[in-house]
């Protein structure tokens, strides 16, 4: 929906109404450091291109954009219309870009903005809106997962836009057999989907449920307990951490600071292969500045010291069991 939205927006920029006459003629350039896989298949099913994205800079040691990079690159492309993708907590190192700047770019230089904050969102229940995530009420179009932070169904989630007439221009088809509300748009004129499941039940029980104290103080522990992790890790020599803990990830490896960067990436595969196998945690893989490495994502409601006390002690039986072999 984010790339659909965007490529609407570009081509009303451009006199062109892309969804009923098509792409031809529309001059664009995407802007993004992290984009998120599930962005780069949708750039795709749009027609855009999964490779078209011009990668802006990193910061050091970091996964947040450059905003000077993004400044130049902003000022010297000669593309029409600009789309920059941004994040929220990108996937590995949970890094939140600079959305006050970047929006101000994207204002700038008429640009649209999308960001993905599929679970970096809820860091606001938290922090409140002068945290990680200010600036975000200025973006045109934001994801949201609910099946991370809230816990429901796995296919639950939002995607938001402050200019829903472009949805309808995108997703709105007059059929005959078809119910339209010429006042009001029904949803089928909003989405992708002409018809589908009442998703949005669990999400409305959850937030009746819990509210937004509740939800704060899940969120909150994760966070917290995924700080006790990180700072454990760090202390330990069975293992190195590989980026500080920004949100509720974990990133670490095993120790192997005396292999080579191929022996390194197979110690870690097998370390990982060795940890789930034991089926006390569950982690999952990543890469970090070319390099293998594990993340432990903190997002379940019961998780609790318990639970840490006892992934403390599954890492270090399976660290044990795999350099005796």
């Amino acid at each position: 929906m984010g790339a659909v939205v965007a490529r609407q927006f570009a081509g009303n920029q451009q006199g062109i109404d892309v969804a009923q006459g098509g792409m031809q003629g529309l001059s664009v350039e995407i802007f993004s450091a992290c984009p998120h896989a599930s962005m780069i298949k949708g750039l795709g099913l749009a027609g855009f291109g999964q490779q078209q994205i011009t990668r802006v800079n990193t910061l050091e040691n970091s996964e947040q954009m450059d905003v000077d990079h993004l400044s130049l690159l902003l000022k010297n492309s000669k593309a029409k219309s600009k789309i920059v993708i941004a994040s929220s907590a990108t996937v590995t190192a949970t890094s939140f870009d600079d959305l006050e700047a970047v929006s101000a770019l994207c204002q700038q230089h008429k640009a649209w903005l999308h960001v993905d904050a599929a679970f970096g969102l809820f860091e606001r229940v938290v922090t409140g809106k002068e945290g990680k995530t200010k600036g975000i009420e200025m973006a045109d179009s934001i994801t949201l997962d609910f099946h991370k932070w809230l816990n429901v169904p796995y296919d639950a989630g939002a995607f938001f836009t402050r200019q829903p007439s472009l949805l309808v221009q995108c997703c709105e088809v007059d059929a005959p057999y078809l119910t339209n509300n010429e006042a009001q748009p029904d949803f089928l004129a909003m989405g992708i989907e002409n018809s589908r499941r009442f998703r949005a039940l669990p999400v409305w029980f959850t937030l009746l449920k819990y509210g937004r104290e509740g939800i704060k103080e899940w969120v909150q522990r994760n966070m917290e307990l995924a700080d006790e992790l990180a700072n454990w890790i760090e202390q330990r020599s069975e293992f190195e951490l590989s980026v500080p803990c920004q949100l509720n990830v974990v990133v670490f490896r095993p120790y192997s600071k005396h292999l080579s960067n191929e022996q390194s990436d197979k110690f870690t595969t097998l370390f990982l292969e060795q940890v789930n196998k034991d089926g006390k945690i569950f982690l999952s893989p990543g890469v970090w500045q070319g390099q293998k490495v594990i993340r432990a994502a903190l997002s379940n409601w019961q998780t609790s010291k318990e639970d840490i006390a006892l992934a403390k002690k599954s890492l270090l039986s399976c660290y044990k069991m795999l350099v005796s072999e």
